[in-house]
């Protein structure tokens, strides 16, 4: 069934390389090529779809139990309206417009509930633990499988220090979306405060700089994510070039995903259900191309870094 695609793939690769073999920077850019030709055949040979469809479910689930106990915590140290409005626009960063502003909706009917704070924390942090340890287990055991890591039995010691690594995982992303917050605010503090003295290219840079706090986190997260998750042994240089790869294609992807999720919210007719299919299909894109970038990892890894060694051997199985 892929055969066609991977024809026309290969035949245009072949093309490209007789062009440019006989410059350097067409050696450089031909290897390029190769890396990501090679990654998207191990893309689909794993299947790595299925286990994003898995992953993107597990992380819905566990959306409104984060943002309600992540809004719940900063509203006991600052204003409600200034949490929510920063929270949103570092989502937006993030996600975009048209994603944020369904978020928005959703923490709307979250605070509009007026549950008790002490209830409401409790079955979120509940919620989390049990969403968390799941989207945990399945994204270390799609990892495993990007990385040839052989099976094994898990262990009753094994399986508490993985639920624990999972929700220490959860706790250090919310602390990266708290500094995210710390640092949005204190640019627009700054901007509001010099404002009359700012020109069009002070506030493009600001708005840069925004960009590039918001692009190194999510660079250490991914390094993070690819160096500590899997039963594996990898240089730090070679899960951090996979993760600044995941890092580009994320950024640039998220043109696409605005386009095409501002042109179905228009054309929208699910009324009700709207913010949540929004939410999905940009979840489902996102690990889609982190998973993408765990495969562009081992092969880079194997072809020009120092190799992925699993920390399991057949004796553990």
């Amino acid at each position: 069934m892929n055969s066609l695609p991977h024809f026309f793939l290969y035949f245009l690769y072949q093309l490209i390389r007789q062009k440019l073999e006989q410059y350097y920077l067409g050696h450089v850019i031909l290897k390029a090529i190769k890396l990501i030709l090679a990654a998207w055949k191990e893309f689909n040979l794993d299947h790595a779809y299925i286990y994003g469809a898995s992953l993107a479910y597990y992380t819905i689930i566990s959306l409104p139990a984060a943002l309600n106990l992540l809004f719940t915590w900063l509203t006991t140290f600052f204003d409600e309206a200034q949490v929510k409005e920063d929270m949103i626009e570092e989502i937006a960063l993030i996600t975009g417009d048209v994603v944020a502003l369904e978020l928005e909706t959703m923490i709307n009917s979250l605070t509009a509930l007026q549950i008790n704070p002490t209830i409401s924390t409790t079955i979120s942090i509940g919620t989390l633990i049990f969403t968390s340890t799941l989207s945990f287990h399945t994204l270390k055991i799609a990892l495993n499988k990007f990385w040839k890591v052989p099976n094994r039995k898990q262990k009753f010691k094994q399986l508490i220090i993985d639920r624990l690594v999972a929700f220490s995982m959860l706790l250090v992303v919310g602390v990266l979306f708290i500094v995210l917050i710390f640092v949005d605010s204190a640019i627009s503090f700054l901007s509001d405060f010099i404002r009359e003295w700012m020109t069009t290219k002070t506030v493009d840079f600001i708005y840069a700089v925004r960009q590039l706090v918001t692009i190194l986190i999510s660079s250490v997260l991914f390094t993070s994510i690819y160096k500590f998750i899997p039963d594996v042994k990898i240089k730090w240089k070679d899960a951090f070039i996979g993760a600044i790869v995941t890092t580009i294609l994320f950024q640039f992807g998220q043109y696409g995903i605005r386009y095409y999720l501002t042109h179905i919210q228009a054309n929208s007719s699910w009324g009700a259900g709207s913010p949540i299919i929004v939410v999905m299909a940009w979840t489902f894109y996102s690990v889609q191309v982190m998973f993408y970038g765990a495969e562009f990892t081992y092969v880079y890894s194997e072809e020009y870094g120092k190799g992925i060694e699993s920390t399991i051997n057949h004796g553990n199985e």
